[in-house]
């Protein structure tokens, strides 16, 4: 049965004196340099209530120019919660089932037909059949047991001894994402590659690019048509684009990172990865945002209603399962930066068909039921419904350590809900 509408109330709003420090307290953080140029949104679904940029495109070198609203910046796994709607969409036409295994098995044959890596016998890789079904829910949370081998999975071991070709190389094709799963789909979580399949599921049902079916049935129904969003390093985007950067030390330092998108071109695009592959502006994704938010306050859009709430209920496995999902779900929390010892544990956190979602409030202001995700290169977004609001910040960096970009993360949040009106925090 599906959840009740909300309840509409007031839209929130950000107090003058609020509003002023939360501006002071963002200046005062980019002008620390700890991490490059800066975004700062916060948004209801019809208005914007503040948004700053600031800094420069490349750290350290102003002559290149400050950025702006049309700066491009690589979104990276903030394109999951897009794949995610378009699954969903799909959902709503009834043109997949989230639960059938036969889905997976039919258009997705590659994935089902990979082994379980079950470990190693000195240096031979011990590979053995999957048993349980994979379906579409196992790749929207995690659970299918797909991996990205960056975080120091088994994985690591394989691909040196397979020579296998990196996903984020340039002209990178489905074969980079091809790898064995690491357990039964179902019973544990793993941040990899399912929402990268999840879009080529979109791709091969719709037949549509991935491109192509967000710019129709995504990207049009948001006001301004979200025009810079995209998977192709086009000479516009690049031409728009904030420099990626690293760090030495304490010292942030331009470097292309992972991938060096400055040197391809849209040839070079050989497959849309649905878990990392956008481009596009701050502005935009948060527009994409406060419409997925008003369509869940019961406004009809590229969802419907009851259809928007899946986006924050429960979709790990029940159970036993389910707990040591939510551990999972959790350790990675804490190994990006986050602060909270609730959702270390996983005590306080669950997954949606398409985000992480915290059950209990945040101590820096997020209420329980809100809803969020980010990129590695540092974008963050989340969506508080029963606040009524809407977040993006985020700059452009690469690194493992998340925590001075947690702590930063923290207090923005903190300073957000610490502007907003008393009736708007109730």
């Amino acid at each position: 049965m599906p959840a009740p509408a909300p309840t509409p109330k007031p839209a929130p709003k950000l107090t003058p004196e609020g509003k002023r420090a939360l501006d002071a307290w963002f200046k005062a953080e980019v002008a620390k340099g700890e991490h490059p140029a800066m975004f700062a949104i916060v948004a209801t679904p019809t208005e914007v209530l503040y948004e700053s940029a600031r800094g420069d495109r490349v750290f350290g070198q102003p002559e290149k120019g400050q950025v702006d609203w049309d700066t491009t910046l690589q979104l990276w796994s903030m394109t999951k919660l897009v794949t995610s709607v378009a699954c969903l969409q799909l959902m709503e036409r009834g043109l997949v089932d989230v639960d059938d295994p036969k889905l997976v098995e039919e258009v997705l044959p590659e994935l089902a037909a990979q082994p379980i890596l079950a470990g190693y016998d000195g240096d031979k890789v011990i590979l053995k059949k999957r048993t349980q079904p994979l379906t579409l829910r196992h790749l929207l949370t995690h659970t299918s047991g797909s991996a990205y081998s960056f975080l120091g999975t088994p994985l690591v071991k394989w691909e040196k001894q397979t020579g296998h070709k990196a996903w984020t190389a340039k002209g990178a094709k489905l074969d980079s994402i091809t790898t064995p799963l690491l357990f039964e789909p179902g019973t544990a979580f793993q941040y990899g590659h399912g929402i990268d399949w999840a879009g080529l599921l979109v791709e091969r049902v719709s037949r549509l690019t991935l491109e192509d079916y967000f710019r129709k049935h995504i990207w049009s129904a948001v006001p301004g048509e979200c025009r810079s969003m995209t998977f192709y390093p086009t000479r516009r985007t690049k031409g728009r684009m904030m420099g990626m950067h690293g760090r030495k030390g304490r010292r942030v330092v331009p470097e292309p990172g992972w991938r060096d998108v400055m040197a391809w071109d849209s040839m070079d695009m050989k497959f849309r990865f649905g878990g990392a592959g956008l481009f596009g502006t701050a502005r935009d994704y948060t527009a994409f945002l406060q419409h997925l938010l008003a369509c869940y306050q019961g406004r009809e859009g590229m969802l419907r209603p009851e259809t928007t709430r899946l986006l924050f209920e429960d979709a790990f496995p029940q159970g036993g399962e389910g707990d040591t999902c939510r551990k999972g779900l959790g350790r990675l929390m804490r190994d990006m930066g986050v602060s909270q010892p609730g959702w270390h544990t996983g005590a306080e956190l669950t997954h949606s068909l398409a985000m992480c979602v915290n059950t209990a409030d945040s101590p820096h202001g997020r209420r329980a039921g809100s809803a969020t995700w980010g990129g590695v290169a540092r974008t963050q977004q989340w969506i508080d419904p029963s606040t009524g609001i809407v977040a993006f910040f985020g700059t452009q960096i690469l690194e493992l350590d998340w925590r001075a970009y947690g702590r930063a993360l923290d207090g923005f949040e903190h300073k957000v809900y610490g502007a907003l009106e008393v009736g708007a925090k109730l």
